[in-house]
């Protein structure tokens, strides 16, 4: 896929050893435990959300959808790596776009901590 949404490959040999490397880097990244925190409200399209139809299409309308998505694609590319997937949707319930409100009403700097124990 191109830039500004991926680095499609080019044919020359430093694009193969790049892509090689890159390869080697995602699979490293997807051995990562990744927890990802999303308000079940926060599904407003405000100004400082990119939406562009084509990351609209492919991610999602709002930040929810974008999370949802974004774990879906990290555990789909594990999964097809051969490497267990260690991806989590952490939902927030009742919680919007605001962090004060994350941490205050959902304890999202306790999750945050002590998902650093135990690994998924």
């Amino acid at each position: 896929m191109p830039y500004p949404f991926g680095l499609a490959p080019g044919k020359d040999a430093f694009s193969a050893k790049m892509l090689r490397q890159n390869n080697t880097a995602l699979r490293d990244f997807l051995h990562i435990p990744t927890w990802v925190y999303v308000g079940t409200e926060d599904v407003m399209r405000d100004d400082a959300l990119r939406k562009t139809p084509s990351l609209d299409a492919g991610q999602g309308l709002h930040r929810r959808a974008r999370a949802h998505t974004y774990v879906d694609v990290l555990n789909a590319a594990a999964s097809s790596a051969g490497i267990s997937p260690r991806s989590c949707l952490i939902e927030l319930t009742g919680c919007d776009h605001d962090v004060v409100r994350a941490i205050t009403q959902n304890n999202l700097a306790v999750r945050v901590l002590e998902a650093r124990g135990p690994r998924i």
